[in-house]
């Protein structure tokens, strides 16, 4: 074979190869190809894109194609058009199906169409998608104006039925607070298919491994899967997309592979969008629950500070009140000038009636303490917070007053006057209940953690503030009470020594420190130094020294840490004139204020000591001579430390001749060095002789 043979035959292979590569298009993709004469008459007709139109190759020869569509203007102005000599694309819509067309006229020799090619391809699936992806991105937009997650899900879900042409639709989101897929959106056909949509909890279930993965799931039958929760299903295809971290977006069928690939892309991508749309929600839900956060701190803010400046200003008050009525009238009187409470009153426990009995009252309409129950009855008082707070010793708080509305009768009273939420403090001090204050507001919630605990410091400030000045007046008055008690059986410190080595203990006298107190102890038929070991036993003893010993009798110092009987009532303002020992226990004189009210008194050592027992009361007069006004006056010049070490110096013998304590051994006991102790005994030595003698040594009561 020569050249030009070799040549000719390569032409003509690739002609017939070209051939073949056409014809297996027209007969494999959805093209028909067709022909024109100049008149319009159809030349050719092939294609499977025929099959579309319900034609067979070669059907439409010999018809025009201005009769045979005469009612599709789209093709007759195009055949018009091409055979004017226009070459173009055009989109063509005939009998529902849409096909994308390629106009070509040819040429005669005259330059005039002889006839026109034409080349069209179905193009309906392709701008079905197009369609729907317009329609997806109208939907997705809708997302936006969403301001919930379950208002997302709604639109999420009328998308995948409405656009995506889905069925069975549900979305699931993950609740934190259970760690469950809650169904939260569902498409109408849903409940006639399967049912009302189950919660699922962590484990076997299709839906669960999907939100687990973040993986998508597409079943053709759900049977087949290891998670299916129901093998019994009517169910067969399943469509699962997770939604990151929110949830899981399902579309169910009964019938078998009803969702296709192309469904899964387009379900898949608007499951993109829609998690996008559900982080949105959550970073503006963030925001807001920030924004109110940040607001709600500034509020409590600035109602600290004025809270605040309210009490700073009420303990200056206190600090220079000089009665207790003095103290309760400051503090219900300011209390009641910050805008949000509206009544404050303090009520003192009466044990003998058995109520909550008000003794000061400021702010609104008072007449709510005249309405409601105020009892104390030990088998079931009034359930009014200050009541509460007096029996149990501990603040009570009432953020909603409505709350149980009809279980209480003094909710009713308090809503009546506006009252929302109330707060009662139990004025406490050493053990002792000086009574309770109780404030309420106009507004809900008003006592926040932070409120709670300064009203609650507040609380101490006054219960101190009143027994300081029921510890003055105590010193100050002119008459007092001197009341026999006995403790029988007690575990108090000088009951328990006298108990392990028989003998007589008594009280010298007291000096009481911060932390701990110094006892002076008188030791009668006994060993004294088997006493002092006695007493370096106990755990609640730091210190002990011999003061001073004659045969069977002697003088012990004492440091203890622990609750003693008169540390107790030194510190509520009583004066143990006499604490001894007895057979059974111990028997102190305590003189009191002359109007004390002695139930209360006991109340509160029964706190301690159960056992107390009131043998005696006797009425003693002080006398008016100059020197009850000269002990006064020389209380008032001594500070604190200088009385101390005085009454120290004075019970401990520094004063005995020989003396039967030095400096160092006193200042020790108190916690300071001999120099101090020292110092601080010359200071009161000086306040005492500048009260007896004037400038030249005359005494000043001559």
């Amino acid at each position: 074979m020569d050249l030009d043979d070799t040549k000719q035959y390569n032409e003509h292979a690739r002609a017939v190869d070209g051939e073949a590569q056409l014809q297996t298009l027209v007969d494999n993709a959805p093209v028909v190809l067709s022909a024109l004469d100049d008149d319009g008459v159809v030349l050719l007709s092939e294609g499977r894109g025929l099959d579309a139109l319900g034609l067979e190759p070669g059907e439409l020869v010999g018809d025009s194609v201005f009769d045979r569509y005469d009612d599709v203007p789209t093709v007759v102005r195009n055949a018009r058009r091409a055979l004017a000599g226009d070459s173009f694309t055009a989109t063509e819509e005939v009998e529902g199906i849409s096909f994308e067309s390629i106009y070509r006229p040819v040429f005669g020799q005259r330059g005039t169409v002889e006839w026109v090619a034409r080349v069209s391809v179905d193009v309906t699936d392709r701008r079905q998608y197009e369609e729907t992806l317009a329609a997806l991105h109208g939907s997705t937009l809708a997302l936006v104006d969403a301001e919930t997650k379950s208002e997302v899900a709604e639109r999420i879900v009328d998308a995948a039925t409405d656009v995506l042409d889905l069925t069975g639709v549900v979305l699931f989101l993950f609740d934190e607070t259970t760690n469950c897929l809650e169904p939260v959106a569902v498409s109408p056909d849903v409940e006639s298919f399967v049912g009302e949509p189950p919660t699922y909890r962590p484990g076997t279930s299709i839906t669960w491994d999907v939100f687990a993965e973040g993986e998508s799931r597409v079943y053709g039958d759900v049977r087949e899967s290891e998670f299916v929760d129901n093998p019994d299903t009517r169910v067969r295809s399943g469509l699962y997309i997770p939604l990151g971290s929110h949830g899981v977006l399902v579309a169910i069928s009964a019938e078998r592979d009803a969702f296709g690939e192309e469904t899964t892309d387009l379900v898949t991508l608007f499951a993109t969008n829609a998690e996008v749309a559900l982080d949105r929600v959550d970073y503006e839900e963030m925001l807001r629950t920030r924004d109110d956060e940040l607001q709600t701190q500034n509020d409590q803010l600035t109602r600290l500070n004025e809270l605040n400046g309210t009490i700073r200003e009420l303990v200056q008050r206190l600090i220079r009140a000089d009665t207790r009525e003095e103290i309760e009238r400051a503090v219900c009187e300011r209390l009641t000038t910050v805008d949000r409470y509206g009544l404050a009153w303090v009520g003192d426990a009466d044990v003998v009636r058995e109520e909550l009995v008000p003794r000061t009252w400021a702010g609104g309409d008072h007449s709510y303490l005249d309405s409601v129950d105020r009892s104390l009855t030990p088998e079931g008082g009034s359930t009014e917070p200050a009541c509460v707070a007096a029996s149990r010793r501990e603040l009570v708080a009432v953020d909603n007053v409505a709350e149980g509305l009809r279980d209480d009768p003094w909710r009713k009273e308090a809503l009546s006057r506006d009252y929302q939420s109330v707060l009662a403090v139990p004025l406490v001090y050493e053990g002792f209940l000086y009574g309770v204050l109780t404030v309420y507001a106009a507004r809900l919630n008003a006592f926040d953690e932070t409120t709670s605990a300064v009203l609650s410091e507040l609380g101490e400030t006054i219960g101190y503030a009143i027994n300081t000045v029921e510890t003055r007046r105590g010193v100050l008055t002119d008459g007092t009470l001197e009341l026999d008690i006995r403790l029988s059986e007690t575990d108090d410190l000088l009951a328990r020594v006298a108990r392990s080595v028989p003998c007589r203990l008594g009280l010298e006298g007291i000096v009481p420190e911060t932390d701990t107190a110094v006892l002076f102890v008188t030791v009668t038929d006994a060993d004294v130094e088997e006493v002092r070991a006695a007493f370096e036993e106990l755990v609640s003893v730091s210190a002990v020294r011999v003061v001073a010993e004659h045969d069977d009798e002697g003088l012990l110092e004492v440091v203890t840490s622990g609750e003693t009987l008169p540390g107790t009532l030194t510190r509520h303002g009583a004066v143990p004139k006499s604490v001894t020992t007895t057979d059974d226990g111990l028997r102190a004189l305590v003189h009191v204020a002359y109007d004390t009210d002695v139930r209360a008194f006991l109340a509160m050592l029964r706190e301690k000591y159960p056992d107390v027992e009131l043998v005696a009361r006797r009425d003693r007069e002080r006398s008016l001579d100059p020197g009850q006004g000269f002990a006064a006056e020389l209380d008032r010049r001594l500070t604190d430390r200088q009385a101390e070490v005085l009454k120290t110096a004075y019970c401990g013998g520094f004063f005995e001749s020989p003396r039967e304590s030095t400096g160092e051994e006193l200042g020790a006991s108190l916690g300071i060095t001999q120099p101090t102790f020292n110092h601080h005994l010359r200071a009161g030595q000086r306040k005492l002789f500048d009260q007896l003698y004037d400038g030249e040594g005359r005494r000043l009561d001559e």
